[in-house]
């Protein structure tokens, strides 16, 4: 096995597939290559030419900076690191284009919080710290957002 790393590298097609190995929502193809393309930062992991993990940053580029979509196909979760070097390419982008005002974000998939905390992130909510807030879609289409 020889997993390789590449910056920028991920299709429409494979981040959907990654997305359906771990269990979660699946958009149209245009949608989600709408949201690579978007990215600040892509980092994707490739099993000889096969998409086996990534992770993206979206953000402003300079103070906010949000870690989504660190995924691993789960034949290759806790086995090579994989995750871990994704996570360490990502906050090695964030650590060279934030600002020290910056705020970074990362949503764990339930039961996965422990991954983040050991590369330091801090679970809410703390004496400082609110809790982490998420409005989902339904909830937003049902607003009256015009007022």
């Amino acid at each position: 096995m020889n997993i390789e790393y590449y910056d920028y590298n991920l299709s429409a097609r494979d981040y959907n597939l990654l997305r359906q190995s771990v269990g979660w929502s699946v958009s149209d193809e245009v949608s989600s290559k709408k949201a690579i393309d978007n990215s600040l930062y892509i980092c994707s992991a490739h099993d000889n030419g096969m998409t086996v993990g990534s992770g993206r940053v979206v953000g402003d580029g300079v103070l906010a900076f949000s870690i989504q979509d660190v995924m691993v196909l789960p034949a290759y979760q806790r086995h090579f690191g994989i995750g871990k070097k994704i996570m360490h390419k990502i906050l090695n982008y964030i650590k060279n284009n934030a600002s020290p005002e910056a705020d970074i974000y990362c949503m764990s998939a339930k039961n996965r919080e422990e991954f983040y905390i050991k590369l330091g992130f801090v679970e809410r909510p703390t004496s400082q710290l609110g809790a982490g807030m998420v409005l989902p879609y339904e909830i937003l289409q049902s607003m009256d957002t015009d007022g």
